[in-house]
């Protein structure tokens, strides 16, 4: 079953410039309860939350978004890295990075992670060159950003030593154990 409303593992506080409330009518901010997000195709993803009123509004982007009232304004582009995939997907938190230290790449913001987007059942999850997730980081600044992998070092003291690698290169492999051809020109090894 194919699902574009996700329910967060769980629940965040926060708050929501009211501008995207009221289709800025007014300024300032609201406090919010982040619980849902909604995932639909070639578009931002939407947060669902409760208001501090009672009421719940869903499909806030990213932006609208803050952990400290007093965390600067951001763009779109600073707090999701693509659209999204469509399809179908789901909310993990993987316990390996629970709130570990982690730095986008491009911008040397430092954060720490609350929960990972994984994307299936679309074109781009299925060819190994183009499939991401989006990891959902509270940056220091207090604001959010959905990043994927290649743009993220994390920082876990028992076992990383971080710098920027300049080896590393997305898989173009499949791989499958049975029934799989031999050739170089498809991609697709089999075990041997």
């Amino acid at each position: 079953m194919k699902t574009y409303a996700l329910d967060l593992p769980f629940h965040i506080y926060g708050y929501v410039d009211k501008q995207f409330l009221t289709n800025e009518a007014e300024v300032g901010v609201e406090p919010a309860v982040w619980f849902g997000l909604l995932t639909p195709a070639n578009r931002a993803l939407g947060l669902t939350v409760m208001l501090e009123c009672g009421a719940v509004y869903r499909g806030l982007p990213p932006h609208a978004w803050m952990f400290d009232p007093e965390a600067p304004e951001v763009s779109l582009a600073e707090c999701q890295a693509w659209d999204c995939f469509g399809g179908a997907a789901q909310l993990i938190e993987y316990q390996y990075l629970r709130e570990l230290p982690v730095k986008v790449i491009a911008t040397a913001q430092a954060g720490s992670y609350l929960f990972t987007l994984e994307w299936a059942e679309d074109g781009f999850s299925r060819y190994p060159g183009q499939t991401k997730c989006f990891h959902a980081i509270e940056l220091e600044q207090g604001t959010l950003t959905f990043q994927p992998n290649n743009h993220l070092l994390w920082h876990e003291s028992s076992f990383t030593r971080p710098h920027v690698p300049t080896w590393l290169r997305r898989s173009l492999t499949v791989y499958g154990v049975e029934g799989w051809p031999d050739g170089k020109d498809d991609n697709k090894k089999p075990c041997e």
